[in-house]
């Protein structure tokens, strides 16, 4: 019998945030079809233009749209099936449609810290997961050794060029809110520094970064990388917001200079502040000049940067995808 996996998941508000769900997929997608024979997969998303393009850019097919979960012509998708569920908010109408009607649905859920019952394994990597307490003891599996990093054979940065800092700055899939450009004008002010930019597929055309680009030759705008943990460890330290890209840069161990983006980022990166394993900076809407400074200037601490490189060394060890996947297998 074909085994058929689903993957279910959100980019909301026109990709406001969403894309950390994408990629996580993607990664977990293409490990399992490596891995696993005589398997179909199949992908349920909202109506999201810019995602489902985002998707079939990937070669992705077997794409379904949530209201057509309704549909009885997809039911027999749902037949001795697992389906993974990447989504920040509680489980909607949608799933619980589909977890009355099919029995025999295995469920994984990832990241989604309102679950508490109905699921046969939850996957919760994110590093405040350790102070949530569910309803169940059994298949909850927690904390850092589940960050779904794509490459386990990291190459961890243990340098630091002190005399010209290459700086690693994203703000993820998109930049809605416009922090790229405040970032970018503030590192120009440091003497002897490149700035590597991470242009994400939601960037708007207009955004004023590929203006600045042109202007100063210590900017360098970076597009459609194939291996972003290689491309990221060439730099010596990241400025990045609170989503998936910081456990990547963590990963590496970059010193991470964090700026808060959207709400759902707080209780990450409170958690990694209050242990000192990131630096955070603020939020992006209310950053200003004297506030970044006092944080940047950290990169000319000779003593700090030492410490904090011994801090967040041993926080990942790469292989979150490998046991993420062996879960999926197992249930």
């Amino acid at each position: 019998m074909q085994k058929k996996i689903i993957f279910y998941f959100k980019a909301d508000e026109g990709i406001k945030f969403g894309f950390g769900h994408a990629y996580r997929v993607l990664n977990i997608y293409k490990k399992l079809k490596l891995s696993s024979k005589n398997t179909k997969f199949f992908f349920i998303i909202n109506k999201n233009t810019f995602l489902l393009n985002f998707l079939k850019s990937k070669k992705i097919s077997n794409i379904h749209f949530i209201e057509e979960i309704y549909d009885p012509k997809l039911f027999d998708i749902f037949q001795n099936s697992k389906i993974i569920i990447d989504i920040y908010r509680k489980t909607d109408r949608h799933i619980n449609f589909i977890k009355s009607k099919f029995k025999d649905l295995k469920t994984i859920a990832l990241d989604n810290f309102e679950i508490k019952k109905n699921f046969d394994a939850y996957i919760n990597g994110v590093s405040y997961a350790q102070k949530k307490i569910y309803n169940r003891k059994k298949n909850i599996y927690q904390g850092f050794k589940y960050i779904c990093i794509p490459n386990k054979n990291l190459k961890k940065k243990v340098d630091f060029n002190f005399k010209k800092p290459k700086i690693f700055v994203s703000t993820g899939g998109s930049d809605k809110k416009n922090i790229i450009i405040k970032i970018t004008k503030y590192l120009l002010k440091l003497k002897n520094v490149k700035i590597n930019i991470l242009i994400g597929p939601g960037f708007e055309k207009h955004n004023k970064i590929f203006a600045l680009n042109k202007k100063f030759e210590q900017i360098k705008l970076i597009q459609n990388v194939k291996n972003l943990s290689k491309y990221i460890s060439k730099n010596d330290c990241a400025i990045t917001t609170g989503g998936f890209i910081m456990y990547e840069c963590l990963a590496l161990n970059l010193p991470t200079f964090v700026i808060k983006n959207y709400e759902h980022q707080k209780y990450s990166i409170n958690y990694l502040n209050k242990k000192k394993s990131i630096i955070y900076i603020g939020e992006g809407f209310s950053l200003n000049l004297k506030k970044f400074n006092k944080k940047i200037n950290l990169i000319n601490n000779y003593f700090f940067i030492k410490k904090i490189k011994q801090k967040i060394l041993p926080l990942i060890d790469g292989n979150g995808l490998d046991r993420i996947i062996h879960i999926i297998k197992k249930i």
